[in-house]
Formats: C-alpha cells, structure tokens, sequence
C-alpha cells in the first residue's frame, strides 16, 4: 500500500470539485508504482471533504498489485488534475527509487 501525507500551505481550504473522471473530491493523489520487471501500475486516492489549511492528512491510495520486493521506483503526484490554484506547483511531486527490503516510510509531500 503507497500512502501520501499532504499539507494544505495555501491560505483557504480547497472545496469538493467534479474531477476529469467523474469524481467528486477536494484532492487527488496519484502514484505509478514501477516494479523490477518494469511493470507499471497507477494507484491514486482523493479526499472528499474539504482539504483545510495547515492539518496533515493522510491518504491511503489503492492498494498495488506490486509485491514490496519487487518495487524499485515510486513517483507521486498531488493533485494530477490541478484542482489547486498553485502557480509554482514545486512541492506537489515526488520520486523515489531503490529498494525495499520491507515497507519503508519513502517520503512526505509538503
């Protein structure tokens, strides 16, 4: 399972939207999961109340198929359909490769 801790830094809370796929949410997170063989698999989570300012949340996404051995790369977006107004947009992706022996705390978004 990926997990996602998010932080609202803007200075509203980010209301429910209709997303592109027909969803309502306040965010979305998405992540691609690349396992050893180069398979790929997208897993994504979206919060459906609203996001509200400087309260850590976190997002459990779909679980991947990917056993935790074979997983050699992570990359997370928040907020794929651009829900948020955010110019700079500099915090809202993240990378991880390596190995995981067993399932590691990777990295937080901020």
């Amino acid at each position: 399972m990926v997990t996602a801790l998010l932080e609202n830094q803007g200075a509203d809370p980010v209301a429910p939207n209709w997303f592109r796929s027909g969803d309502l949410g306040a965010v979305r997170v998405a992540a691609m999961v690349t396992s050893a063989s180069g398979a790929r698999e997208q897993v994504e989570a979206a919060m459906y109340v609203p996001f509200t300012v400087a309260k850590p949340v976190e997002m459990k996404l779909a679980t991947t198929q990917a056993m935790v051995g074979d997983v050699v790369r992570i990359d997370m977006v928040a907020d794929p359909d651009r829900v948020v107004p955010d110019p700079l947009r500099d915090n809202n992706i993240l990378s991880w490769q390596g190995s995981m022996r067993a399932a590691p705390d990777c990295a937080t978004f901020r």
